[in-house]
């Protein structure tokens, strides 16, 4: 088979039913030769809607049945026999994104983004993202730009006209010196 794109397509949706699945994608040590083959036993657990026996012991799965399946249909679409038939990357990635994006997630991607020149901002905001929703921080981040943007107006409108240093010459007089 040559390397395509739709063959990383593939090697990734087998990734992600190991993942999902918590098993390799190739077992030998099974009682009923159906189960050797993870993408022949997992497409036929999902065909009878048995998913909690794809899940096993993970009871964060069995708890959220809903994603583990959205993750299931994510999967068998990445490694369907017709090539043609597989989404792109970039489709699997946006599916992914919307269904693995909680609030905190969301959260410390956008402070990480952050401009460089809101160091203390970012610092103080990473101290405070577990307790903050996306709407918060857009809420904070409107705050300090308000304030940046009036702390840049206040400069521009007071001006120094010049400071003068005095300095004493070898004769002890004064002199001053514009800067």
């Amino acid at each position: 088979m040559p390397i395509t794109v739709k063959v990383d397509v593939y090697c990734f949706g087998i990734l992600l039913l190991e993942l999902i699945c918590c098993r390799k994608s190739y077992k030998q040590d099974v009682a009923n030769e159906t189960e050797m083959i993870l993408v022949e036993w997992a497409c036929d657990w999902y065909r009878r809607k048995e998913l909690h026996l794809l899940a096993g012991d993970d009871e964060e799965a069995i708890e959220d049945i809903e994603r583990f399946e959205k993750l299931l249909m994510v999967a068998i679409w990445c490694i369907q026999e017709n090539p043609a038939l597989r989404p792109s990357m970039k489709k699997v990635m946006l599916t992914l994104e919307g269904l693995i994006m909680n609030d905190e997630f969301q959260v410390v991607a956008i402070i990480e983004k952050l401009p460089h020149m809101w160091k203390d901002f970012k610092n103080y905001l990473k101290h405070k993202c577990k307790e903050m929703i996306v709407e918060d921080l857009i809420v904070r981040l409107r705050i300090e730009q308000d304030n940046k943007v009036a702390e840049r107006r206040s400069k521009g409108n007071s001006t120094i006209n010049g400071a003068y240093i005095v300095e004493d010459d070898q004769n002890n007089s004064k002199k001053r010196k514009k800067v």
